[in-house]
């Protein structure tokens, strides 16, 4: 039922009320200790222009890239969190207890003495103001609200800085050997906007790529949402995702595919300097899902949809479908095998193995079923002649009268 509540600004409005008695009463008494929406919206907008000042003056960016209100203030809130955040981290690093500390896993803490902790403290504060800036140079404003983090949870934090390092490996050597040489040479910017030849949106995709997805930043526009959903991507709640499964192959791949597609449909993308000019070049192996994959004891032919590719795998000793691939055991792996040679399929590294093994088990099979076959007697006629007239003359008892 609807009901009329007095929000704490004065305002009046309509809410929805359900449940029981109890239930109601309580709805409506949280609802009036709260402001109205308009106030509400009045209230984020005065403080998104709080934080964008703030952090303008810190030489910070305007966040972009989305039209909602919430995601815009989270993006804010978030970054100024994060600075905090790094900013105690780099201290800690700084601090006495700085050599038993890891930004990333390839840097080995633990310093057996003050000399070494100085030493690996001196390298965790490098990466870390290289990280941060770094991540600062990101301007998406759904990136940011997504990226949750507790000031006061170093373990969560520096699990994120280890992530963002071994994503962003080469720009962050890059940085701190530019830093380390004391030359002042500026390190190029690896993020750029790229432009379609035929523009058919404002809205720029910017694209992410870790090791387990591809993800696709931009505010709400149906002309990137098209074009997502047509490169198979999902809606992962402030983000296009593409994630990493046995048949998409390289993320770097689907990356150098997502931004040629978009930047084909007329799309701006912001990414990676070489990963556009590589996507632009055509540099990459476009997706197939064509596919022969393992699963347990069986082969799974992924079909992509052809009447007479359906038809040809059904044909397989033993096949069975299975939902938009068919099953196939083992022991057709080399049907199989010639079924993927004719019909251009990608055999991924674990159906490999699983195809070599029972290779191998066929031959071990066959090696021991193998009859040995008694070799025929090369021996002449003149040898066996030779043998009876040297054989004994004495007269068998069979042959001896009684």
């Amino acid at each position: 039922m609807k009901v009329d509540v007095t929000y704490s600004c004065g305002h009046v409005g309509e809410i929805e009320v359900y449940g029981e008695r109890s239930k109601r009463e309580w709805m409506i008494r949280r609802a009036s200790e709260g402001i109205c929406e308009e106030c509400q919206l009045k209230q984020d907008l005065a403080r998104i222009e709080e934080l964008k000042t703030e952090q303008e003056a810190l030489g910070l960016p305007e966040l972009t890239g989305s039209d909602k209100v919430y995601v815009r203030k989270g993006g804010y809130v978030h970054r100024k969190t994060f600075l905090a955040a790094m900013e105690n981290f780099i201290a800690m690093c700084a601090g006495t207890e700085g050599g038993r500390m890891a930004v990333c896993r390839e840097l080995k803490p633990f310093g057996s003495n003050d000399e070494q902790r100085a030493y690996y403290a001196k390298k965790n504060v490098q990466m870390a103001k290289a990280i941060k800036e770094a991540m600062l140079r990101i301007t998406s404003a759904s990136y940011w609200n997504s990226l949750m983090v507790v000031e006061q949870d170093m373990i969560d934090f520096t699990r994120l800085l280890s992530d963002y390092y071994s994503e962003n490996k080469s720009l962050i050597d890059q940085m701190i050997k530019a830093a380390e040489s004391g030359d002042g040479t500026p390190v190029e910017d690896p993020i750029i906007t790229a432009e379609p030849d035929d523009p058919k949106t404002t809205s720029v995709a910017e694209i992410v790529v870790t090791e387990e997805c591809v993800r696709l930043y931009s505010p709400k526009d149906d002309t990137i949402i098209e074009a997502a959903r047509k490169l198979r991507m999902q809606w992962l709640k402030s983000y296009w995702g593409l994630s990493k499964t046995v048949r998409t192959g390289d993320m770097m791949e689907r990356a150098r595919e997502v931004i040629a597609t978009l930047l084909s449909r007329g799309i701006p993308v912001k990414a990676d300097r070489e990963l556009i000019a590589d996507a632009i070049a055509g540099k990459y192996e476009p997706y197939t899902p064509r596919w022969v994959t393992a699963r347990g004891d069986s082969l799974i032919v992924w079909l992509d949809g052809n009447d007479d590719l359906y038809y040809s795998a059904k044909k397989l000793k033993g096949a069975e479908y299975d939902g938009g691939c068919f099953r196939v055991p083992l022991t057709s792996w080399r049907e199989v095998a010639d079924f993927a040679r004719f019909n251009n399929y990608k055999i991924s590294d674990k159906a490999e193995a699983s195809m070599e093994r029972a290779k191998e088990e066929e031959h071990q099979r066959m090696a021991v079923g193998t009859v040995k076959v008694k070799a025929p007697d090369k021996r002449t006629e003149k040898d066996t002649l030779k043998d009876l007239l040297n054989s004994s003359t004495e007269v068998l008892d069979d042959l001896k009268d009684s």
